[in-house]
């Protein structure tokens, strides 16, 4: 089971089994949306080395960092897409199998430090 803090700003999905046709199409696309947003910071840790420890900075730099690297990764993905992320490093939903195919990242992701708390 997933927890969720209480924030007026964050969707969760409905739980349970017999749910709804809305219901069950919310979280669907609910879902889609989070492995859109998995799919970005996995490559982002798959590619930049910052994210391949902790950050050792302050948190107003660290915040320069995070930003500077989703600039790049857009940057790159809008002029190199090809080259950056090729065709099987995204995770991909097969509609007819009724299956998602998991990116390359997230073998680059399987070499990464765990964080502790």
């Amino acid at each position: 089971m997933m927890h969720f803090p209480l924030c007026p700003n964050i969707m969760k999905p409905y739980h349970g089994q017999k749910l709804n046709h809305h219901k069950r199409i919310f979280n669907y696309h609910l879902s889609r949306a989070r492995r859109v947003s998995e799919n970005a910071f996995g490559i982002l840790a798959a590619r930049f080395q910052l994210y391949k420890s902790n950050i050792l900075s302050s948190p107003q730099n660290a915040k320069h960092f995070v930003m500077t690297t989703c600039c790049l990764h857009n940057f790159l993905r809008s002029t190199s897409s090809a080259v950056y992320t090729p065709k099987y490093s995204i995770d991909e939903e097969d509609v007819a199998q009724k299956c998602l195919n998991l990116g390359d990242w997230h073998n680059a992701l399987a070499s990464l430090p765990t964080v502790s708390h």
